[in-house]
């Protein structure tokens, strides 16, 4: 007897051709969805952390010439450069995002509410632990040439806090609705689903930044 996925052969039941495909089908939706997911979250995360370190950087080439008060002692050329490596770093955090998924959508992957947030949510921890192990390393590595890189693992620390906090309970599912609620009335809105995390995180971030804000 034949159920169209299924045959019983001499051993017992044999998979069909139909029912490998659908497996297969299936495994690769999967696959799908979460290396775009993935993307889609790591290019916010560098939106975020580029944005930060930018506004730091300037801030502290803003602070050289005397404009604003960091409470911090630094001569005119220290804080240049130090403002400056911190901004072109910055620079090219956003460029690489730009470059990824958010500058170059692909078709979204059909999937359930919960889904998408299993497959977001492992890969915005991930990006988080990164983070943290440049924040460990800026510590070691820069912090000994000037106190102005403190500024840098402040602003690393305040990406990790508002990650976990804002951008993993309130930014992946906001980006979610977006895309599923929203994308099918205005197409406009599919680009801009992943707009829906950076904006939760980068207000968590402003939040838990302290020594600027």
């Amino acid at each position: 007897m034949t159920d169209g996925r299924r045959r019983l052969g001499r051993w017992g039941p044999r998979v069909t051709v139909p029912a490998v495909l659908e497996r297969g089908s299936e495994t690769r939706r999967w696959i799908a969805l979460t290396v775009r997911s993935a993307l889609s979250v790591f290019d916010v995360g560098l939106l975020v952390a580029g944005t930060g370190l930018v506004g730091v950087g300037l801030a502290l080439i803003l602070n050289g010439f005397g404009m604003i008060d960091l409470v911090v002692d630094a001569d005119l050329s220290q804080a240049l450069a130090v403002g400056l490596v911190v901004t072109m770093i910055g620079g090219l955090a956003l460029g690489i995002a730009v470059e990824g998924p958010i500058g170059n959508p692909a078709p979204a992957v059909k999937a359930k509410a919960w889904e998408s947030i299993l497959v977001a949510a492992p890969a915005l921890l991930a990006f988080i632990w990164i983070i943290g192990i440049l924040e460990r390393i800026s510590d070691r590595l820069l912090l000994p040439y000037s106190d102005l890189f403190s500024f840098v693992s402040s602003h690393l620390h305040a990406v990790q806090q508002a990650g976990v906090s804002v951008g993993l309970v309130v930014g992946i599912p906001a980006m979610w609705a977006t895309r599923h609620f929203l994308a099918p009335r205005l197409v406009f809105f599919e680009r801009a689903a992943p707009g829906a995390l950076y904006l939760c995180w980068m207000i968590g971030v402003i939040a838990a930044y302290k020594p600027i804000i």
